[in-house]
């Protein structure tokens, strides 16, 4: 049981009118962990109350590592570090240049999976950073 965002029923007794009211309970979530080829390992945090207010815990550091796979560069981690990366500069384009579109893709393939009211009522979700970290990597020649 966890804090989240809901809706409580409200009757105004001066208008006289019955309406859903914004409101903070706690209420059931689900954690589904995962590990993705390109994103490596994560979770989606589906709350069991409407408005199902997804979190998405993601890895930039896995993210990065797919997609200097995928342009051919060398590179080689020890747990989430990189302990080398055979062109830095390169890397730091690819981190650049990492398309934001892309993950949002990936962002609602795991809505569509892990909470599938989502998709029945139709909805988009608003993508946005709750919480980052960056990473202040030094990387030593020797």
């Amino acid at each position: 049981m966890e804090t989240c965002n809901t809706f409580k029923p409200w009757h105004d007794k001066t208008t006289g009118k019955t309406f859903l009211r914004p409101d903070r309970s706690k209420c059931l979530h689900y954690y589904f962990y995962f590990i993705d080829e390109q994103l490596g390992l994560g979770y989606v945090r589906v709350p069991t109350w409407c408005p199902f207010r997804l979190q998405i815990y993601i890895n930039g550091h896995n993210l990065l590592a797919s997609e200097l796979k995928n342009a051919g560069s060398k590179y080689t981690m020890i747990d989430n570090a990189f302990d080398s990366i055979d062109d830095v500069e390169k890397a730091q384009d690819i981190s650049d240049n990492i398309s934001v579109e892309k993950l949002h893709r990936k962002l609602e393939e795991f809505a569509w999976k892990f909470c599938p009211v989502y998709k029945e009522f139709n909805l988009r979700y608003h993508w946005s950073v709750m919480q980052a970290e960056y990473a202040t990597d030094i990387v030593f020649k020797k």
